[in-house]
This record gives structure tokens, C-alpha cells and sequence, in this order.
């Protein structure tokens, strides 16, 4: 059976991941479907270009332990994407094209990494 590049992950293990990155891409898939796995490789892609700035996972969505989740996120077609930014609440990528993923996140990353330069620069004026 086919898997993702990513690890895998669960709904109990999603808050600690949303912790410690500012920004987690989670990949619904299934094994059956023809367009998870072209985006699993522009996923992986976009992983060697945002490495450390971005968390990639990815969600079997097969799994029984998993409906309830995909429910309460309200995800209607498979693969999906979701996003978790800066500790905000999640909420479903529309788009899985590379170049419209690579500019949202380049958006996010540009956002997050403003916020952190701002409490930077706010703590050291504070000194």
C-alpha cells in the first residue's frame, strides 16, 4: 500500500505538532484515490523548500479513529488539506495546486516570521 512522505499523525497528536510549529500542513488522503499521491509529491517539494518553517503530516483518513475529526472540520472530498497557523484555529486548504500552496505558504511564513521579529524587536527595546 501506498503512504505519504510525511509522518503520519493522529487527532490526539495534532496539538502538540500545532505547538511546536508555526505552521502545519496535515494531509487528509487515501490510498485509493489519483490525486493524493501527485499531491503528496508537490507536498514534498514544498518540504525541502520551507523545511524548518513548515510542519508536513499527513492523516489516513481510512482509519476509523479519524472519521469524527474530518467531520467536525467538515472535509467533503478527499485529499484534503489542512492548516493550522500560529496557533489559530484550523481551517481547509482549498487549492492543491504547487505554485497557489507555494504562495500561501509563502504568505504565512512571511507573516509568522513579522510577528517574530516584531516580539524580537519589542523584548530587546524592552531590556
Amino acid at each position: 500500500m501506498w503512504r505519504p512522505f510525511s509522518e503520519s499523525i493522529d487527532e490526539v497528536a495534532i496539538p502538540e505538532a500545532a505547538a511546536h510549529a508555526p505552521i502545519l500542513i496535515i494531509h487528509a488522503w487515501e490510498d485509493w484515490s489519483g490525486v493524493s499521491r501527485p499531491l503528496d509529491h508537490a507536498l514534498k517539494a514544498l518540504s525541502l523548500e520551507f523545511q524548518d518553517r513548515v510542519a508536513f503530516r499527513s492523516l489516513d483518513t481510512e482509519d476509523p479513529e479519524n472519521h469524527d475529526f474530518l467531520t467536525r472540520l467538515k472535509v467533503m472530498s478527499l485529499p484534503a488539506l489542512i492548516l493550522y497557523a500560529r496557533g489559530k484555529e484550523p481551517r481547509l486548504i482549498a487549492s492543491r495546486r504547487s505554485n497557489e500552496l507555494r504562495k500561501l505558504l509563502q504568505s504565512l511564513v512571511y507573516d509568522w516570521e513579522a510577528v517574530t521579529r516584531g516580539a524580537g524587536d519589542a523584548r530587546t527595546q524592552m531590556s
